[in-house]
């Protein structure tokens, strides 16, 4: 702690950052809604879990079927998984927002 206090003092340390995993620099992470042709729902909702930059898939009601909550590293690695995920059969269509900054506490 004295070191730390004294690189501070001398102004060899300007600053301390905490960073956590809802705001981490460079990672591109996305909400995807899917719609889905009926009678192949079932295959899609085994395949898509299995995509690793796919974190979480929650079923729900309204003009969509699923939602995805997608996470990697670049945006060449996220437009790669929109399109693995637009070929999957049974995915009839997609709308993705991207999320930029955390809002509130």
């Amino acid at each position: 702690k004295a070191r730390l206090e004294g690189l501070t003092a001398r102004g060899r340390i300007r600053r301390f950052t905490i960073e956590t995993d809802v705001d981490v620099e460079g990672e591109v992470k996305a909400i995807t809604l899917i719609e889905l042709q009926g009678r192949m729902s079932r295959k899609v909702t085994r395949t898509l879990p299995r995509m690793p930059e796919i974190s979480t898939v929650y079923s729900t009601n309204g003009k969509w079927d699923l939602v995805l909550e997608i996470k990697t590293d670049s945006l060449v690695a996220f437009d790669r998984v929109l399109r693995e995920i637009r070929d999957v059969p049974g995915v009839l269509n997609s709308e993705t927002s991207l999320l930029l900054a955390h809002v509130g506490d």
